[in-house]
This record gives C-alpha cells, sequence and structure tokens, in this order.
C-alpha cells in the first residue's frame, strides 16, 4: 500500500507535464535582427563636420553631418554625441570576399526553458537552390543536464572497467609469480648442472686413486713375477705373481660409470622459448581475458544503454536556469555561391525531454537577406580579340581499317570497317554543308604495322590503299569526283607513329633501349626482330600499339571561299575573357583571377575581381583608369570607402546618383555607402 502512495502522485506529476507540453500551444522562439549601442568616449561638444567640392559641371555641394532628432525625428546638425544607436545589420546584406554574414538575435522565453527538458534549436538558411543547416544550440535545463553527465559518467565507468591491450602484462599476468618460477626453473638446471660436474670430479679423484693402487700392484706382481723366472714354482699361480689389474668395467662403481666411457658431456640447460610460454601460461588469467574482451565487445551496448541523450556539435551547448529569458546573438559566415541573391533564414526548433519524448517547437519568424555583391557590377559586353584567318586550311582524320591477312581488297564486313570509312563521308558533309570551305584534295595514306617483311608490307599498303580509292568510287555517287579528289599514298610500316606511341607509354620496363633500338637501327626488319629482345614488352606493342599503326590518314586540303588573300585579321569573340566574367558570376573569383590576371590585368572586370576578394589598393588603381561612367564611379566610392578616404568617397558616390539616379537607392545595400547616406544625410527626400 505504502508503495501505491509513492507512484500515484509520481504518475499525476508526469500526466501533467505530459500534458502541458501537448495540450497548450508553446510559446515561439524568435529571431530577429540585431541591434547595437556603441558608446562614444568623446561626450564634449564638436562643431558638426562640413565637406564642400565643385563637381565637373561647375556645381558646389555642401555636406554636413547630421543624426536624427530622437523626439521630433528630424534630421538635425549634430552638436553633442554621448551614445548613438544604430542598426548594426539590416536585411540587405554585402557579399565581401566571396562570403556572406548573416547574424540575428534568438530569443527563447522563459516559458519554454525547464530543469526537466532540453531545447534544441537549428537556423536553416534557404539559398535558391540549396538548405544550409548551421549549428545549432543546445540549452538545457539542470535536471537533463545532470542526467546528460550521469549516463556519460556511468558509461565512463564502464569503460574503465576494461583493460586496454597496452595493460595486459600489468593486470592480467602475474609477473611477480612469472619471475619466481623462472628463477625456480634456472636454479633447478643449475643444480643438475652443479651434480654432475662434482659427481665426475669425484669419478676423477676415485679413479686418479684406483690407478695408483693398480699401479703399485701391477709393479709389484712384476717384480715378484722376475724373482721365480726360471723356477718352476707353484708361486707362479698365485695372484701376486700373474695377475695384471686394469681399470674396466667390473672395479668402476655404477654411478661413475658414465664417465669411465669418456664420452659423456656434462649437460648445460638454459631457459628456452618453449619454458618460458610454459610459465607464461601458468600465471596468465585467461578467464578474466575472456571477461575483458566480453566488455569491450558491449562497449556499444553500454554506450546506447547509458548514454540515452549524447552531446552532440553545436554553436553553444549551455544550462540555463528554468524561468530565464535566453538570448543569443547568432552570426555564420557563408560562402556566396552562384546566383545568390537571397537567403531566407528561419529557426527549427524541439524540445527533448527526460523521459526521450520529443516536442516539435511552433515555427519561428523569416528574415529574408537580400544580398548584394560586386558581381552586379560586371560589364557584360562581349570582347574581342584579333584572329588571323588564312585561306587554306587542313583537316585530318585516320580512319583504322582492318583486312585480311596478307590480303589488299577492302571489305566492309570486316570488323569496323564501315564505320570508319563513314566518318570520312561525314567528315566531307560537314564541309560542304558549313560552305565556308571547298575541297582542293584529299590525300590518303596507307600504312601497316611492321610485323614481317618491310618489302610486303609496302606492297601491302600500296594495294590496299589503291583497293580503297576504288571503294570510295563505288560507294559514291560522284565518281569522278572521287578519282579527282583523292590522292591515295602508302608508306608501308609507319615507324614514325611507333616511336610516338612508345614514346608516352609509361608502362614499358625497358621503353629507353626500345626507342634506342628505333633509332640507331636502319634495316626495318632487324629493327622490328631487335624489338623481340624484351618479350614482355614487345607483347604490349604488338597487341595494344600495332593494330594503331595499320589504317588510312585522311588529309583534306581546303581553301575558304571566296577568299582571295592568303590571311586576313578579323575580330572574334575572346572565350576565355568571357569564361573568367563566368567564374566571377559564379564566385569563382580567383580561378577567374588566375585568368584575368595573365591577360588583362588593366581591364574593368579585373577589378571587379579584385575587389570581391578585398583586393582594394590595386583594384583602385585599375578603376580610376575606366571611362567615366556611373557604375565606375559608384565602384570607387566603395573603394574609397574601404581605404578610409570619406571625402573621396562622398564625392564619387554623388556623381554616381547624379549620372544615375538607381544608385541612390543601391546604396542602401553596400555597408561602405550605407554608411555614408547614414552619416551624412544623403538624398532624405528619395530615401526617407
Amino acid at each position: 500500500m505504502r508503495k501505491t502512495r509513492r507512484i500515484i502522485p509520481y504518475a499525476l506529476l508526469s500526466g501533467l507535464l505530459v500534458s502541458c507540453v501537448t495540450d497548450h500551444k508553446l510559446a515561439r522562439v524568435r529571431i530577429s535582427q540585431p541591434q547595437m549601442k556603441e558608446a562614444v568616449a568623446d561626450t564634449g561638444f564638436r562643431l558638426p563636420r562640413q565637406i564642400t567640392w565643385t563637381d565637373d559641371k561647375g556645381k558646389e555641394h555642401i555636406v554636413t553631418e547630421a543624426t536624427k532628432d530622437s523626439v521630433t525625428g528630424e534630421y538635425i546638425t549634430q552638436m553633442e554625441l554621448s551614445e548613438i544607436t544604430v542598426v548594426a545589420k539590416s536585411k540587405q546584406v554585402a557579399e565581401r570576399n566571396g562570403k556572406i554574414n548573416l547574424d540575428f538575435i534568438v530569443t527563447v522565453p522563459g516559458e519554454l526553458i525547464s530543469n526537466k527538458w532540453q531545447v534544441q534549436l537549428t537556423p536553416v538558411a534557404y539559398k535558391s537552390a540549396d538548405t544550409l543547416y548551421l549549428d545549432r544550440i543546445f540549452l538545457s535545463g539542470a535536471d537533463f543536464a545532470k542526467m546528460q553527465r550521469k549516463g556519460y559518467m556511468r558509461y565512463q565507468a564502464f569503460m574503465n572497467s576494461i583493460i586496454p591491450d597496452s595493460l595486459y602484462l600489468q593486470k592480467l599476468f602475474d609477473e611477480k609469480g612469472y619471475r619466481k618460477a623462472l628463477a625456480e626453473l634456472e636454479e633447478e638446471y643449475f643444480q643438475a648442472w652443479k651434480h654432475e660436474v662434482i659427481s665426475k670430479e669425484r669419478w676423477i679423484d676415485w679413479s686418479d686413486k684406483a690407478n695408483a693402487r693398480f699401479a703399485l700392484f701391477n709393479y709389484r706382481m712384476e717384480r715378484n713375477k722376475q724373482t721365480i723366472a726360471g723356477y718352476n714354482s707353484i708361486l707362479e699361480y698365485l695372484p701376486a705373481y700373474r695377475l695384471r689389474r686394469e681399470m674396466d668395467g667390473k672395479y668402476i662403481p655404477s654411478k661413475w660409470k658414465i664417465f669411465a666411457e669418456g664420452n659423456y658431456k656434462i649437460r648445460t640447460r638454459n631457459i628456452t622459448p618453449e619454458d618460458s610460454a610454459s610459465i607464461t601460461r601458468r600465471f596468465t588469467d585467461y578467464a578474466k581475458m575472456a571477461e575483458n574482451r566480453k566488455r569491450k565487445e558491449q562497449a556499444g551496448e553500454m554506450y546506447e544503454k547509458y548514454v540515452r541523450f549524447p552531446y552532440e556539435a553545436a554553436r553553444l551547448d549551455t544550462v540555463i536556469k528554468e524561468g530565464d529569458n535566453f538570448v543569443y546573438y547568432y552570426k555564420q559566415e557563408l560562402l556566396a555561391t552562384e546566383n545568390t541573391k537571397k537567403i531566407d533564414l528561419t529557426l527549427d526548433g524541439q524540445i527533448l525531454s527526460k523521459d526521450e519524448t520529443k516536442t516539435q517547437l511552433p515555427p519561428s519568424d523569416t528574415i529574408t537577406y537580400f544580398i548584394s555583391s560586386m558581381v552586379q557590377f560586371l560589364d557584360r559586353s562581349p570582347r574581342y580579340k584579333k584572329k588571323i584567318i588564312t585561306r587554306k586550311d587542313e583537316v585530318n582524320l585516320r580512319a583504322y581499317v582492318t583486312y585480311k591477312s596478307g590480303a589488299t581488297e577492302f571489305s566492309e564486313d570486316i570488323g569496323d570497317n564501315r564505320a570508319e570509312i563513314d566518318k570520312v563521308f561525314e567528315t566531307i558533309h560537314g564541309i560542304n554543308y558549313t560552305g565556308e570551305f571547298l575541297i582542293d584534295s584529299i590525300r590518303m595514306t596507307a600504312t601497316s604495322s611492321p610485323e614481317g617483311s618491310a618489302d610486303m608490307n609496302l606492297f601491302l599498303s600500296k594495294g590496299r590503299a589503291l583497293a580503297l580509292k576504288k571503294y570510295l568510287a563505288l560507294r559514291s555517287d560522284d565518281r569522278e569526283g572521287v578519282d579527282t579528289l583523292f590522292r591515295p599514298r602508302w608508306i608501308g610500316e609507319d615507324w614514325n607513329r611507333l616511336h610516338e606511341l612508345v614514346l608516352a607509354d609509361d608502362s614499358l620496363e625497358n621503353k629507353a633501349y626500345l626507342l634506342r633500338i628505333m633509332k640507331e637501327t636502319d634495316n626495318p626488319d632487324n629493327r622490328e626482330y631487335a624489338l623481340r629482345k624484351y618479350p614482355a614488352d614487345y607483347m604490349r606493342i604488338r597487341g595494344k600499339h600495332y593494330p594503331l599503326l595499320r589504317g588510312v590518314e585522311f588529309k583534306f586540303h581546303l581553301h575558304r571561299r571566296n577568299m582571295l588573300q592568303d590571311t586576313i585579321v578579323m575580330p572574334v569573340i575572346d572565350t576565355t575573357y568571357m569564361q573568367a566574367v563566368k567564374m566571377i558570376e559564379d564566385r569563382q573569383y580567383r580561378q577567374a583571377l588566375a585568368i584575368l590576371d595573365v591577360s588583362y590585368p588593366d581591364d574593368y572586370n579585373t577589378a571587379v575581381c579584385l575587389m570581391s576578394l578585398g583586393y582594394d589598393k590595386r583594384a583602385l588603381e585599375i578603376m580610376t583608369e575606366q571611362a567615366d561612367t556611373s557604375d565606375r564611379n559608384y565602384l570607387l566610392a566603395i573603394l574609397y570607402s574601404r581605404l578610409k578616404r570619406e571625402e573621396d568617397a562622398l564625392k564619387m558616390y554623388v556623381k554616381s546618383c547624379d549620372q544615375d539616379a538607381s544608385k541612390i537607392w543601391r546604396g542602401r545595400l553596400d555597408p561602405e555607402i550605407n554608411k555614408l547616406i547614414v552619416t551624412y544625410n544623403l538624398y532624405k527626400d528619395e530615401l526617407y
């Protein structure tokens, strides 16, 4: 019964929490444009700054620095400056150096902040053809953050219980016992050796004494034997008169017989790898090792069990007090891409509760950023370059024609012969269709690969060239024209082309020797035979390069219709320059500059490209030399403003607006110009 009383209040509390989250309408997270206050150190009085100049038409311009009265809303001359409140970022943002800076204020109402959950916010930027998910913001309640930490602590405790491989010897191996057992075995081997050494020394002592006794006995026996020499005495049958004593097996004790044979060597035993491995197995805890391996295998499972709310990559991950409002200034730099004219930014969010329930937040407001860039000032008019046009021209085509071995007759049914000859007729049709050129002649040169006799190959190439011309005449409606235009030639083995193919083939191991053979061997038959000294390379050459030598080279000799001079110079569109302009449009500024800087260093668009990359001083040098236009003067105003030449910037901007009134409104889009507009209250009637 007591247990039931504890469960019921908890269930009621959980139900109320879920009800609050699901039944009631959640407050919205808001994003807005930031406003910042700039404190000014000088709080005294100063006279308003005034700039005066006379333009090219003799008109005098006087501009006085002004500010807006906070009470009446009117712009008045500024006399005292203690604090200015300015809108730091507007919906119009400028692309600079190929990048766009977006900034906004994220405001989370206090009613969305709770100790029991985490608020997850994701800014999303929508471009014309792309969606970018920016770094997220995590606002964790104290209890939620505590649970996160606790989960990681439990998981870390589990991971700490796993013995790493580097500590196996320290944790799973009894090194002390191992060393003791190793020392005991070493002592055992030593004692065995010592016992044998002592036994041998004792054998030597015993044998020396025994030999001395036997020598004395034998000496006395010989002396006794001499005393009865020549007499028939019964004494000669006594051992003292006839028995010679020798060291043999019957006198040697069994424990020393191994030494008496003379071949026995005292054994010296050392610790072997097998001994060490055997001892290692005795002192390694294999059961604990298996348990440790099992824990390693469970690491992923334990992570899922303990870390229910893992830490994720985020711009901000902080713990916030329940009920407090949260305000965060968010700034993100994006790369400018092709056609980046507008970016819509919104904020997606959800609440992640301790019970793993996810509740989506209502959609936030949307901020639309209109992007201004220097690309809009590109001069897209085509550039021309001079091209020398010659009266005569050539077109080359190679047809890879296949023949039967040793045959000269052309057959369109062999291999790709028909398709190869179709290319010849398609080329003729293409030349005639444009009408720009007329065909003077078509020289067709038949070649062969060098296997076999050079004389035979020359004969075959000649026969094949003549046979192919007959085939072309039969296939064409204009046989007489074919006979006139096509001029057959033959050269037999095409060693020059083979030399080029071998030179370009880096897979040939002996390429240098092959090239030397082709260069220094005069006789073509000997030359081809010499290549076979390198079998692997020769097989590759014969299989890959020889087929490319069997064909017909068609060279079309042309002249331009109605052109009498040998050469003329005419303007053509500079495709390289236009490619660089397209790169600037696609925001590939550095690639474009690599082209423009080499061939067009003083061009207007080169200056635009330099401005887009932030190379303002060099851009200014080029831009000042350009024609006096509204666009040029507007860009000069931007450059002067960047280089802190405010008076020159003001003059150029006013001049640009005089030339083109649309620059008045354009000035609001560029921060360098907008600063001038605000500071000097320019074009009040047009803009306000």
